[in-house]
């Protein structure tokens, strides 16, 4: 599933981001930022090994060859699409016309802070998306009652495919829900998402966490386990 659903969501959220057309599907290949995903998750591994034993300083001595430097190539991959994107100057109302039009507000973005987001939207809409969709697919399928009631619902409600939008499909409970359990069961991001503690330190499950520390919460830890949910 991961195979095919990849270059369909790489091309779907390039599109969407940036108007380029990638043709990703239609040539049967990944683009070279697709390519070099798994060589990035890699390499932040290492980074927070690394990081862990205080030995960052010495990245360049430890960091294998074959991925040191991915997510930078990546990161410049992104600035060159976001800057051919802000040059065609076009009104299409795709996400980084919308960035850009706040970009005049004091709620604006930086053109750092567009890079970073651009960069990290382009990872989730492509490899999270189709990560997401194959366990939703695998699930869905290998559960007889799940199908029949998704196909129930969904049939039970459109009556022809041009009724089938964002709105419409909002309103269909069972299809959440079940999109909600398959993201509790199989979170298609791995890696502990780091939030860093405020200036004013705080207080994490009775346990004082000084100020400048990364912390988060595992999300395949935290949705496996029973006593968080009733």
């Amino acid at each position: 599933y991961v195979a095919i659903l990849t270059p369909i969501a790489y091309d779907l959220i390039r599109d969407l981001s940036f108007g380029e057309r990638f043709h990703c599907l239609d040539n049967a290949e990944y683009d070279p930022f697709v390519k070099s995903i798994q060589a990035i998750s890699k390499e932040l591994t290492f980074i927070q090994m690394l990081a862990y034993y205080k030995l960052l300083s010495l990245r360049q001595l430890f960091m294998p060859k074959a991925f040191a430097g991915a997510r930078a190539q990546n990161m410049q991959r992104v600035i060159e699409t976001v800057n051919r994107r802000v040059d065609r100057n076009t009104d299409r109302k795709d996400f980084l016309h919308y960035i850009l039009a706040a970009m005049e507000t004091e709620k604006g973005m930086s053109r750092a802070e567009m890079n970073v987001n651009a960069f990290s939207f382009s990872i989730a809409g492509s490899e999270s998306s189709a990560t997401a969709l194959s366990a939703f697919t695998y699930y869905t399928l290998s559960r007889v009652s799940v199908y029949d009631r998704l196909v129930a619902e969904i049939r039970g409600t459109f009556d022809a495919y041009e009724q089938i939008d964002i709105p419409s499909t909002a309103q269909l409970s069972y299809l959440n829900a079940v999109l909600q359990e398959m993201l509790r069961i199989y979170p298609p991001v791995a890696v502990t998402l780091p939030r860093v503690v405020p200036v004013n330190s705080a207080v994490i499950d009775g346990d004082f966490v000084p100020a400048g520390v990364t912390v988060g919460v595992n999300h395949f830890a935290c949705y496996h386990d029973p006593r968080n949910f009733h």
